[in-house]
This record gives C-alpha cells, sequence and structure tokens, in this order.
C-alpha cells in the first residue's frame, strides 16, 4: 500500500525511536524529514505545511514523563496527523429510491471496472440490487467492458446511444424491476475538456445524482488534485475513489486531495479482481503505511472469501506435502496479493527478511504451475522427484528446471523450518522462484 510512501514514512518512525530527548533542534529536525518526504512524494505543498505546523505546534506543547520515550511520543503526534490530513471517510447517500451514483473521471482512472467493483461491494456486503449503466458512449470498450463485468457478477447491464437516454432508461428499468441502486459510468477523456465536463453539467443539473463519485489514479500524485479541481469546479462531487492504491504510488493523491479539494474520500481500489474494493478508513490506512499492520482488515479479507476453515492443514510437519502446500496456496490467492495481505500484519514490513520472501502474482502463478505438473504421488512424496522427473515438471509448467530445484528445495528449508518452530538468527531464507512470462 503506497510502497514508496510507505518506505520513506517507516524510515521517518525508526529515526524518531532513537530520541532520547526532544529540545528545539530535534523539533526543528523532526518537521524537517518530514516536509522532505512529503515533498519528494509529490505531496501537494498546501498539505505539507500544513501537517508540519500542527506537528510542531503539538510537540512543543508535549509534556514529558519517564513513562513514555520522547520517541514514542513523536511517533504518536505524527501518526495522528497523518490520519487527521487524510480526513474522515465520506460516505454513499441511498435516501432516493433507486439511490444513484454517477461515476466520473479521465480515461486510464480505472472508472470502469471500478463501477463493477462498487455494484459488487453493494450486492454482497449490503443486499443492495444495483444495476449498472454504461453511459460512455465515446469509447464503445467500454459499454462491452462493463457488460461484461456486470455478467461476471450477475447484474443487470443497461445503455443506450445516448448518454441521456441511457440514465433516463436505466432510472425506468430499476423503478420496475425493484432495482435500489443505479450505477452510471460517464465518458471519459484523456485529459479534462470543456466538452466532457460540460456534458456532466447537463446530466448532472437534469437527473440531480445524490451521488457524484470522482475516481482517480493514485499514481497520478498531486497531478490528481488539479483534475479533481476541474470536476468539483464543474459537479458537486460527494466523494473520490483512489485505484492502484496497493501500487507504488508515492501519496500525493491521497493525501493532497482532501486538503486541496475538501472532496472526501469513499473507497480505495487495492486490486484488479472484482472484489479488490476497500471502505476507506484513514486510521487502517496510516497503520498499514507505517508498519502497524491492519488485522481488522485482514479478517474481512477472510471472512468475505469462502475458504473452508474446516480444512486445517496438518499439524504434523511430516504430513506435509505439496497438496497441502497447493491447497493453502489456492486459498490464500483468493484473499488477494500475498504482499497486500501480509501488510496487514503488525510489524511484517519492518522484517527486511520476510518481505523478499514474499512472491507477487505472477511468482505464485508460477509456483502453482510446477505442481500442478507433479502427479498426485510426486505432491505426496516430493523425494522421489529425479533429475528425468523435474526435466518432465519444468516442461509440463513452462518453467526452468532451475525454478523446480528452487521450489523443491525451498519446501525442504521451510519443513526443517517449522519443525524446529523457530527461525535461527540470521538464517537466510531461500526466495520464491522467479521466472519469466
Amino acid at each position: 500500500m503506497l510502497s514508496d510512501f510507505s518506505e520513506k514514512i517507516q524510515g521517518l518512525f525508526r529515526k524518531f525511536r532513537g530520541y532520547g530527548k526532544l529540545t528545539d533542534k530535534e523539533i526543528n529536525e523532526i518537521c524537517r524529514d518530514i516536509r522532505l518526504v512529503f515533498l519528494e512524494s509529490d505531496i501537494a505543498l498546501s498539505a505539507a505545511k500544513k501537517i508540519v505546523e500542527e506537528i510542531k505546534t503539538r510537540l512543543n506543547g508535549l509534556e514529558f514523563t519517564t513513562e513514555t520515550s520522547p520517541g514514542t511520543l513523536v511517533s504518536n503526534v505524527v501518526r495522528e496527523e497523518l490520519v487527521n490530513l487524510l480526513g474522515k471517510p465520506g460516505n454513499i447517500d441511498f435516501s432516493d429510491k433507486p439511490s444513484v451514483i454517477m461515476m466520473v473521471g479521465i480515461q486510464g482512472s480505472g472508472k470502469t471496472t471500478t463501477s463493477a467493483k462498487i455494484a459488487n461491494y453493494f450486492a454482497t456486503k449490503e443486499n443492495k440490487k444495483p444495476i449498472l449503466v454504461g453511459a460512455d458512449v465515446r469509447r464503445p470498450a467500454a459499454q462491452l467492458q462493463l457488460e461484461k463485468l456486470a455478467q461476471s457478477i450477475k447484474v443487470p447491464f443497461f445503455t443506450d446511444k445516448d448518454p441521456f437516454l441511457a440514465f433516463e432508461g436505466a432510472l425506468k428499468l430499476a423503478k420496475a424491476n425493484g432495482n435500489d441502486l443505479v450505477i452510471i459510468d460517464t465518458a471519459g477523456r484523456t485529459h479534462v475538456d470543456e466538452e466532457l465536463l460540460n456534458e456532466l453539467k447537463l446530466l448532472n443539473d437534469r437527473f440531480q445524482p445524490k451521488n457524484n463519485i470522482l475516481v482517480i489514479d493514485s499514481m497520478m500524485g498531486q497531478e490528481a488534485t488539479k483534475v479533481a479541481k476541474s470536476f468539483f469546479e464543474t459537479i458537486p462531487l460527494t466523494g473520490a475513489i483512489l485505484t492502484k492504491f496497493d501500487g507504488d504510488a508515492r501519496g500525493g493523491a491521497a493525501f493532497s486531495l482532501r486538503e486541496v479539494t475538501g472532496v472526501p474520500l469513499v473507497f480505495l481500489g487495492v486490486g484488479e479482481k472484482i472484489q479488490n474494493l476497500e471502505k476507506f478508513d484513514p486510521t487502517r490506512v496510516v497503520n498499514r503505511i507505517i508498519g502497524m499492520g491492519d488485522i481488522e482488515g485482514l479478517m474481512e479479507k477472510v471472512s468475505d472469501i469462502k475458504i473452508d476453515i474446516n480444512k486445517k492443514p496438518p499439524q504434523e510437519i511430516e504430513k506435509w506435502n505439496f497438496d497441502t502446500f497447493l491447497d493453502s496456496l489456492r486459498q490464500v490467492r483468493k484473499m488477494g496479493p500475498l504482499e497486500d495481505l501480509l501488510s496487514m500484519i503488525p510489524g511484517f514490513s519492518n522484517i527486511k527478511q520476510m518481505k523478499d520472501m514474499v512472491p507477487d502474482e505472477k511468482q505464485m502463478k508460477r509456483i502453482e504451475a510446477v505442481m500442478l505438473s507433479m502427479t498426485a504421488k510426486e505432491r505426496k512424496k516430493p523425494e522421489i522427484i529425479d533429475a528425468s522427473r523435474k526435466r518432465r515438471i519444468s516442461k509440463g509448467s513452462g518453467t526452468t528446471i532451475q525454478e523446480v530445484n528452487q521450489l523443491l528445495k525451498q519446501y525442504e528449508m521451510f519443513k526443517k523450518m517449522f519443525k524446529s518452530k523457530n527461525l535461527k538468527k540470521g538464517m537466510k531464507l531461500p526466495n520464491f522462484p522467479v521466472g519469466r512470462i
């Protein structure tokens, strides 16, 4: 989650822990470091200035006791101000029947996919009956994409050659069929232009939706605030959604948006899959960024995915084999990117040894391919896999013999590690196999 920004912030927090006292010199140093990290992370100058002023005021007013170290107090202050800067989350207004969400944004922000994610979110979590509407008539692929997404989540889809007729027709269909949520995917452009804004203004003036949601790519940095301002000056934005929040964005969009525009965040896109949408919670976001984890979010992911909790792995290490490994891998993958899940565990991101062994999604697929290329007997008894079997497995999985060897070696290392029930200090764990796709 905002890995680039997160790494810089965690570096500051490690530095804070070294403070044994807090004089004007230390306070000025802290404020300088925070300002530098914010500017390097493409966060708006006004947002950087605000948080530095708030932190400096609070640090100057701190009263110290022998029970809490200065470093801990500084960390708590910075954490709380990061939460305040993100602002309180926005909400969806369901007072109308049916309720309408008009999705706006420029092309490439993930607006169409996010429309389907919202439909899936409210259908599965709040028992809403949504209908998806393709009102982007300028890009035919957008309507086709939304229709396929609607089919995948079993949600009705409606469109028309005219965006106004699409909007009007969807409202009539929703009332007739008892759909209580209408999600309108409007037209986008490669950039904000007058034609786009005029169309949105006319749609808003005619239909008066209670929810105008701006979709922004987190990778845009503080440029996102300029885009948001253009839309905000045209229609009354009620909230925003940041996509690609699970990537290596620098934090500009997230920590600038509320301060510069006043538009609250409602959801975060945290992956490509349709279920990878999280309700925005500033405290939980900051906790994950600074390495404190998010156990509540992890439990939600576990409860959202239909995992067979009765299917427990064997307790004896001797009974572990590639069948149990494959089953565990598949259940974990249902919950999203492994790195994102592990970041929810408090302290995980601070353990470099553990971070280095986390595979990405492509690597996970290759690992699964290797195991699927094994016979049932080989998965149960990996020790029988000799050179000729390795050649067959690598050929069948589209990987190299080296990758097969790496997985077998790592499997044995994990068995030894869990058998000893503890990691030896300084023990270097092997990386997961990496290969070309």
